[in-house]
């Protein structure tokens, strides 16, 4: 399936663009792995600029602190969504889109 990119334009340059990041139908080993990463890859990202920060300033930041245990929790609720119904031989139709908009 192919992704699309919309970009939602005024009379001037664009002030923000939508990417279909996910967007299929996928079995529970698929769908897990998918999500999974995704999560897993936002958390070390966030995780490595928690420790720069502390390393710099002596600190953590306290807003990245509380999205790492979020996202930690995510993960866990994906699995555990997942492989709850893959008892039943079900698919999973996953959905993501990225939104980057223009703060005015």
């Amino acid at each position: 399936m192919a992704n699309k990119t919309q970009t939602q334009q005024s009379s001037a340059a664009p002030q923000s663009i939508e990417i279909d990041l996910i967007n299929g139908t996928y079995n529970a080993a698929e769908g897990a792995e998918i999500v999974c990463h995704l999560l897993d890859e936002k958390i070390k990202f966030l995780s490595m600029r928690n420790f720069s920060d502390q390393v710099r300033f002596g600190e953590l930041d306290e807003e990245i602190s509380e999205r790492l245990e979020y996202l930690k929790q995510a993960v866990q609720e994906a699995r555990s969504f997942i492989q709850g119904k893959n008892k039943k031989n079900q698919s999973f139709t996953i959905e993501s889109k990225i939104t980057i908009r223009l703060n005015k």
